[in-house]
């Protein structure tokens, strides 16, 4: 669609009227589709097209972002596999191979349908982002898309865990290493992933607040007393770092 030298069909073509419409408007995408000596039918997709990027819908940005994205969902689909089987190979590599690849297929197939929901919607927005010039508005789409691959294929690593086999006594092992696979993979694609989130503040507590620690070690002395007052003499001496008695 984005390269070559052909002619843009006349029903392409967007017309007078649509071109003030208001309004998404509508791409039907129809191919057949196969691959590896085989064929897996006739597709067919409509995909909606935000009204604010259709005069951008055939610039150069938007190969360069589809093949942008295709690349980074295969990146985090290669994660998701590799540490699957990892575990599968009981931690070690050397014991990883194309069995214990065909264990990751089901969650990366559930990992591309979530995918497939996530595609159009932020290629529009980094669209407009790229070619609104501002630099910064497209590195927030970008590591806005990752994020969102992150969350899924992280989301299909944890369900996908306790169902691989993997002798128990290894398990432990191979579920570290799993992880530790998959989040440097993930970390050299986008290292933002993995900056901190700023923690919500904490409101200071008052000089008459309890804390529940406080409270409940209060509550077991007192109980404590009633059964053996005698031993504990030297708790009773004891005090909170505020100075408060324990009881």
């Amino acid at each position: 669609m984005f390269v070559g030298d052909w002619q843009v069909p006349l029903l392409a073509e967007i017309g007078s009227k649509e071109k003030t419409a208001a309004g998404d408007m509508l791409l039907i995408a129809e191919a057949l589709s196969r691959g590896n000596s085989k064929t897996e039918g006739f597709k067919s997709r409509v995909v909606p097209v935000p009204n604010n990027v259709v005069r951008l819908f055939r610039s150069q940005n938007v190969a360069t972002l589809l093949k942008k994205q295709m690349v980074e969902i295969k990146a985090f689909d290669e994660a998701l596999r590799n540490a699957i089987a990892l575990v599968a190979g009981s931690g070690d590599w050397d014991n990883v191979g194309k069995s214990q690849y065909v264990v990751s297929r089901p969650a990366r197939e559930r990992f591309d349908r979530t995918v497939d929901t996530l595609f159009f919607s932020h290629l529009w927005k980094r669209l407009a982002a790229e070619s609104s010039d501002d630099a910064q508005a497209a590195d927030t789409a970008g590591h806005t898309f990752r994020r969102a691959l992150f969350d899924a294929a992280k989301a299909e690593l944890t369900t996908a865990l306790p169902g691989i086999p993997c002798a128990a006594i290894q398990r432990p092992k191979a579920e570290a290493r799993a992880w530790r696979a998959f989040h440097f993979r993930v970390g050299s694609l986008d290292p933002q992933l993995y900056q901190q989130r700023p923690k919500p503040r904490r409101t200071p507590m008052l000089e008459t607040d309890h804390h529940p620690v406080e409270t409940a070690v209060k509550d077991a002395a007192r109980k404590l007393n009633k059964l053996a007052p005698g031993p504990l003499a030297e708790l009773r001496r004891m005090e909170f770092p505020n100075g408060a008695p324990y009881f």
